[in-house]
């Protein structure tokens, strides 16, 4: 087994996993680096950026690699090989090493400048009212939305949708595939979430399962929803109040559901 390989590899794995921390570095020639770690090119050379530029280092040339957390840690390190590094001089070092990064940490967007698609699954629970709820009085609604964010006539975007339904009780089953499209109103809460609103209609297919028999059947069904959408980045979670009417001249549909989503921003 070769140990200086192994050694080798380690120091590589070491020098890997210290991007995003401070960094104290020890040339072959003795040259002290502290600072941090910007670039990584395994297994020819890295860059360390301080507050006096960038060093191109080879692999070759590194003696030691030290991966601290914060500039207190890095302080320590220094003292420990010997070296008089002033406390400013080595905050100076790491806040300039990790200034790119601190740049490109992604903010959350103002619900005003808000734009672009939103897709979003939800699960609901579904109360069902009027003649039809004494027999399937509660079901669950699976749905996947796409929203598009833009200023359409007097709405603040459009959402469309697929869900899926399910109901049964004793014997008596109603399950159910919609599609359904509306516009939706955003009101503006804090820079990072919003009361939406939305009023929707559409279609799907519908089978009625009871006493060994099934029919199916097209209905027409509309709706509306409302609750708060909070924004987390490219990320989104809901939570809605839900009517909705499926239209049946036997046995219509009357439901009220919440709602909890989440979804990504693309």
């Amino acid at each position: 087994m070769n140990i200086s390989r192994i050694a080798a590899g380690f120091m590589a794995v070491c020098m890997l996993i210290s991007i995003g921390r401070a960094d104290v570095l020890v040339t072959r020639d003795g040259m002290v680096l502290n600072g941090k770690i910007v670039k990584n090119k395994k297994p020819d050379y890295l860059i360390l950026k301080n507050a006096h530029g960038e060093f191109t280092i080879k692999y070759a040339q590194i003696r030691s690699l030290s991966v601290t957390d914060n500039p207190e840690a890095d302080l320590r390190v220094l003292k420990g090989l010997g070296k008089n590094f002033s406390s400013e001089s080595v905050r100076r070092n790491y806040e300039a090493g990790t200034a790119d990064f601190r740049r490109k940490k992604p903010a959350a967007k103002s619900v005003s400048d808000l734009d672009g698609y939103v897709i979003s699954a939800h699960c609901s629970l579904v109360k069902v009212t009027g003649d039809l709820g004494s027999r399937l009085p509660y079901g669950l609604e699976g749905q996947l939305t796409a929203r598009a964010e833009a200023k359409v006539l007097f709405s603040d975007g459009l959402e469309g949708g697929v869900s899926y339904r399910h109901f049964s009780r004793d014997g008596r089953k109603l399950t159910g595939f919609a599609l359904t499209a509306g516009p939706v109103w955003s009101l503006r809460l804090t820079d990072s979430a919003a009361l939406d609103f939305s009023a929707y209609a559409g279609g799907g297919l519908y089978s009625v399962e009871t006493s060994g028999t099934s029919l199916n059947s097209f209905k027409m069904s509309c709706g509306a929803y409302a609750g708060p959408m909070l924004n987390l980045y490219n990320s989104v979670v809901s939570f809605r109040v839900k009517i909705d009417y499926t239209v049946d001249s036997d046995a219509p549909l009357y439901g009220v559901g919440l709602a909890l989503g989440a979804g990504v921003r693309i």
